[in-house]
């Protein structure tokens, strides 16, 4: 889960696309101790992989969250939620404070640890 250094919402859904991205990318993983420490044989085809895992990871939970808003936006609109807001709300919140919770996991493996926090992932 540390492959990908950096949180973007949006533009977190294009992985790199040219090889000065991918570049970049690999800059920013050698920066932190899981590569310093563990991880400096890796070349920048293995990169890729880690790389593509951790980025469809990603993907999926935001298509979950799509998959959630899609449905709800069309039972809104055709008025077919009375008495439901509250809980689907709170359902919506609940599955953004997943994606926010595994942030802060890998927040915690960027800085001082190899891993992320084995608290933080309990």
């Amino acid at each position: 889960g540390l492959s990908i250094t950096e949180w973007n919402l949006l533009l977190g859904v294009v992985p790199p696309l040219d090889e000065a991205s991918w570049n970049e990318a690999f800059a920013k993983y050698q920066q932190i101790p899981q590569y310093q420490l563990l991880k400096s044989h890796l070349t920048l085809d293995e990169f890729k992989t880690i790389y593509f895992w951790e980025w469809f990871h990603r993907l999926f939970g935001r298509m979950l969250g799509f998959a959630f808003l899609g449905p709800f936006l069309f039972f809104h609109f055709r008025r077919r939620l009375d008495g439901l807001y509250l809980r689907l709300g709170a359902l919506f919140v609940l599955g953004g404070l997943q994606g926010v919770m595994g942030w802060l996991m890998v927040v915690s493996g960027l800085s001082e640890r190899v891993y992320v926090s084995h608290l933080k992932l309990a």
